[in-house]
């Protein structure tokens, strides 16, 4: 083999090799195609398939939005069977029942695709408008209208949670600021009991039935709820520790009528303290209601067995609208002013903050939820004490300023 045919074979050689190479390279990029047309095809299927569910949960909305005539009353009767009856206590489901009267009758019949923000904020300007009010003509209070406001947007947002419409109407919805009299809508002035109205009224009960006395100064020394105090019984008394343990309620609707509920809040259930003077008055009126009862059924006359301290004459529980009347009445007929009975947790309250006992240690004792509800009732008198603390402070330091 002469040069020129070795030369002839390497450069063949060298080529084979080449396309080998090159062969080797088209087989991996051939294989990356096919990958990649997987992956397409696999991405596209993905897409189409998610379209298509998109699609018919859009579709099944429409169909709830087009094909179902519910109302506001539907969704309003709904949510009440669903969800109020199963979470709300007697009381607030009464409340929700009267306002779902008056909202039934102006908004029921509507159908829920055509109430939009529009229709609640012309609905709510309405009621703070002359004629809001349907029993006096005035318009309704801010407090009244955000009740209104609290129905509506918890059954609007059920509907929401359960498809049957897809935004809540009331979410962008303001209560006026003024109404239909040209008057600045604020809240209800607190009205409380001045230390010498207290001490006056303490010295006039000593005069009344003896239930009475005690009723009224319970609520004023321990800041009760009326319902707490007509709750109480005899058996949540620790005499001689001179404490009283808060564990339920007397309450009354026009359907349930006088019924026992547990207290407003996990919180409300409570021991507080009592003074040694009241625990003693208290045995008096145990022993003062024991010898009434033994006195009525030795007449014949009807009792029921109770345990509770403040009963009508049968021993059947007291009415809870029975110490309002009660002292309005007393109130009149002594020339003194009636600022009703929750004004005496008021009083309790606000002496207990004058007297520099800090909001947590309150609340425990009013039975709030926590302290931050206390500091938004009782803001002003909270505020009146910063002034204090600052001279209390100079004070300790001997004047030096």
């Amino acid at each position: 083999m002469n040069f020129y045919d070795k030369q002839n074979n390497e450069i063949i050689r060298f080529l084979m090799e080449q396309n080998t190479i090159l062969q080797e390279q088209i087989r991996i990029l051939t294989e990356s195609s096919k990958q990649k047309d997987d992956i397409i095809s696999e991405l596209t299927t993905i897409i189409s398939s998610q379209s298509v569910q998109k699609t018919a949960e859009e579709n099944t909305f429409e169909n709830i939005q087009t094909d179902t005539q519910m109302t506001v009353k539907h969704l309003a009767d709904e949510w009440y069977t669903n969800y109020a009856e199963k979470n709300h206590r007697e009381t607030t489901r009464n409340s929700e029942r009267l306002i779902a009267n008056r909202i039934n009758h102006d908004l029921g019949e509507n159908s829920l695709q055509t109430i939009s923000t529009i229709t609640i904020q012309s609905y709510v300007n309405k009621l703070s408008e002359k004629g809001g009010n349907l029993r006096t003509g005035n318009p309704l209070s801010r407090k009244t209208i955000k009740n209104y406001m609290t129905y509506l947007t918890n059954i609007f947002s059920y509907g929401v949670k359960y498809g049957y419409i897809k935004d809540n109407p009331c979410s962008d919805v303001d209560i006026p600021k003024i109404n239909g009299n040209g008057e600045t809508m604020r809240p209800k002035e607190i009205k409380i009991y001045t230390i010498d109205e207290a001490k006056t009224l303490l010295s006039t009960l000593k005069h009344v039935q003896f239930k009475y006395q005690i009723f009224f100064t319970l609520a004023m020394l321990t800041g009760l709820r009326r319902g707490e105090i007509l709750g109480l019984e005899w058996n949540d008394f620790d005499f001689d520790k001179c404490n009283v343990r808060i564990k339920r309620t007397s309450n009354y609707t026009p359907i349930e009528g006088i019924y026992t509920d547990v207290t407003k809040t996990e919180k409300s259930q409570r021991f507080i303290k009592i003074p040694k003077e009241l625990s003693k008055l208290l045995k008096l009126y145990q022993n003062s209601q024991q010898f009434d009862f033994r006195n009525r059924k030795g007449k014949g006359l009807e009792i029921v067995k109770t345990d509770r301290l403040f009963t009508q004459a049968n021993g059947k529980p007291m009415h809870p609208n029975t110490p309002y009347k009660w002292l309005e009445r007393m109130c009149k007929k002594n020339g003194l002013p009636f600022y009703g009975v929750h004004t005496f947790r008021h009083l309790n309250a606000s002496l207990q903050i004058n007297a520099g006992i800090d909001a947590v240690t309150v609340s425990a004792t009013l039975g709030h939820s926590t302290p931050t509800t206390t500091l938004n009732i009782y803001s002003h008198c909270f505020e009146e004490n910063k002034t204090k603390s600052v001279d209390i402070v100079n004070t300790a330091l001997g004047g030096f300023i």
